[in-house]
């Protein structure tokens, strides 16, 4: 009787510190999303703090949804925080682009082309994929991701650990030890830059087929 009350006590106690540590974070990332909205700023910003933390809004023509979950199994960064941005049009070409740390899913890598940007730091950093282009002909991702563009993303103090661009949206996924506004709003800020730009080279590269 003695042990089963102490398996008991213990199962009692670690549901007690569970449900503890989920209000914790789930407090974090409600606070944490609310100044991402205020500082980016997000222009007609909706925030919800039930079921889970969101927060949405409108940065430079581009609607970004935003929405924080405790990262389960991965005590050293506790924090997840997934993105989507819609694009103004649906896109056949795919960017994904991924963090040397994160797990990546087979099937992408399985359908797209590895690109060596030329930037060595960043390649080892990041693994950008996309369609493969045709023959003596550089890839759309391999003319957005220039000496420029991956200085940025270096430069980030949060980088997305997952950059998934294709069909309409842009997906995003960060895993973070710390929750810090300014840092994803410099990522998201990036990010944006990226989309936009992408967008007009793919605008160019279509114009000049057309001719």
């Amino acid at each position: 009787m003695l042990i089963v009350s102490g398996i008991a006590g213990v199962l009692v106690l670690s549901a007690l510190l569970w449900r503890y540590w989920r209000r914790h974070i789930h407090r974090g990332l409600w606070e944490c999303l609310s100044e991402v909205a205020q500082q980016m700023p997000l222009a007609e910003v909706k925030l919800h703090r039930y079921p889970l933390p969101a927060a949405a809004g409108k940065y430079f023509g581009f609607q970004i949804l935003l929405e924080g979950v405790a990262n389960r199994g991965h005590s050293s960064r506790p924090y997840k925080i997934r993105g989507v941005i819609p694009l103004p049009q649906k896109i056949d070409e795919r960017i994904y682009l991924l963090h040397e740390s994160r797990p990546g899913s087979l099937k992408p890598i399985a359908t797209l082309e590895l690109v060596h940007t030329g930037h060595d730091v960043f390649d080892r950093q990041f693994v950008l994929l996309t369609h493969r282009a045709p023959a003596a002909q550089a890839s759309t991702a391999q003319v957005l991701f220039g000496p420029y563009l991956c200085e940025k993303f270096l430069a980030l103090k949060e980088p997305p650990w997952l950059l998934d661009i294709h069909g309409g949206q842009a997906h995003l996924e960060f895993q973070v030890r710390e929750l810090d506004s300014a840092g994803l709003c410099q990522s998201l800020q990036v990010v944006v830059e990226a989309l936009n730009t992408w967008l007009i080279l793919l605008s160019n590269k279509k114009g000049s087929n057309i001719q």
